[in-house]
């Protein structure tokens, strides 16, 4: 596999004050950036209609973020002729800086997932 990975990170707070004669505040900050990312897929008929599917990929290289990675594993059953339900657990790391104006985006996070796969 290659493609991209496209980020958008974006947040933003609103100070109300207390006295409703001084404006409120809004603050924001946010980036905008995009990763070329390598991989490899594997899929295993399992039979029975059940099947296991694996994902893995890497990028950033400097030119997005420093570096991200991407690890996915999925167990999934065919409920119907080319209607799969998945369901697995997926992490995803990312080391990102923008040094123009100091924003740090360093992080790992993961999850179960679930999902439906139709092939038309």
């Amino acid at each position: 596999m290659a493609g991209l990975r496209l980020w958008h990170l974006s947040t933003t707070i609103v100070l109300h004050p207390a006295d409703p004669v001084l404006p409120e505040l809004t603050l924001g900050t946010g980036e905008l950036w995009v990763d070329p990312i390598v991989g490899v897929r594997a899929l295993a008929e399992l039979g029975g209609g059940w099947r296991l599917n694996g994902r893995a990929d890497l990028g950033g290289f400097g030119i997005g973020s420093e570096f991200t990675w991407q690890l996915i594993g999925l167990a999934g059953y065919e409920i119907a002729s080319g209607t799969t339900v998945f369901a697995g657990y997926r992490y995803l790391d990312v080391d990102f800086e923008d040094e123009d104006d100091g924003f740090i985006y360093d992080t790992g996070t993961g999850g179960w997932v679930i999902g439906v796969a139709i092939r038309l």
